[in-house]
């Protein structure tokens, strides 16, 4: 039995509901070559120079065009600010944009050894308006440059998003605004949460919870003041939909 919403309960903030989140793409890419001795570099090249050329080229899909929805690129240029307040500043632009991290490198074996091998594995975030088909091309077309590297897809994810302006989105801001005196932005996440399994069945799906603070970081807490008020807010919301209440 499948629902028509869920309301996650997931980190975030107090003062954004969140209707989409950014989708990743993984892949991993090794370079091999034969390797030598350290003192005899004209023998064979280095996979790890050969990789590290290959990071800075991937740089270019993050300047790939994005048309955002207008419904995600009004949201994303109302909450922008707020975004900023909660991610700090960068936050909101990089909603809008691919991002690139580069997250391991293993390569070499000894310090005198030229590397044969290197094998790195890279986080892709893509926003709404892009397939990740299109930036699996991309990329391919940049590790096709370096005859020595070959690549392979990890896990690929379409970036989606539910109404901005869903009934239970209105609900959490009258909501919010009855209970605490806040004033809730709907906004995208950076981060993936489980909503996304609601959305890929098509089902609207709304992230609201309490803020994150040093999130995989030391003291990683929330407030229990606050959290309270989350709850609250979650439960009425809830009720409300269930029992139809379209008052905004």
């Amino acid at each position: 039995m499948l629902g028509d919403c869920l309301l996650n309960a997931e980190p975030g903030a107090p003062t954004t509901v969140r209707f989409a989140e950014k989708s990743p793409l993984w892949i991993a890419i090794e370079v091999e070559t034969v390797g030598c001795h350290g003192a005899y570099p004209h023998k064979s090249p280095s996979a790890i120079r050969i990789a590290a050329a290959l990071i800075e080229d991937l740089a270019e899909i993050e300047r790939m065009h994005v048309a955002l929805p207008p419904a995600v690129s009004r949201a994303l240029t109302q909450g922008a600010a707020e975004i900023d307040r909660i991610h700090l500043s960068g936050a909101a632009a990089n909603m809008g944009r691919v991002t690139l991290n580069i997250g391991t490198w293993n390569g070499g074996s000894l310090v005198n050894m030229l590397p044969g091998r290197c094998t790195i594995e890279v986080d892709i975030r893509l926003p709404w308006g892009l397939h990740s088909r299109d930036v699996i091309a991309t990329v391919e077309a940049i590790v096709a440059r370096h005859p020595a590297a070959r690549m392979r897809v990890l896990s690929s994810q379409e970036p989606a998003w539910s109404d901005p302006d869903h009934p239970m989105v209105r609900l959490i801001r009258r909501n919010a605004r009855e209970v605490c005196g806040l004033e809730v932005r709907p906004i995208p996440s950076l981060a993936g949460t489980d909503a996304r399994l609601w959305r890929q069945r098509r089902i609207a799906a709304f992230t609201y919870g309490t803020t994150a603070t040093n999130v995989a970081m030391a003291d990683e807490h929330t407030d229990i003041a606050e959290w309270m008020g989350v709850i609250k807010i979650q439960a009425l919301s809830s009720l409300d939909y269930l029992m139809g209440d379209t008052r905004t």
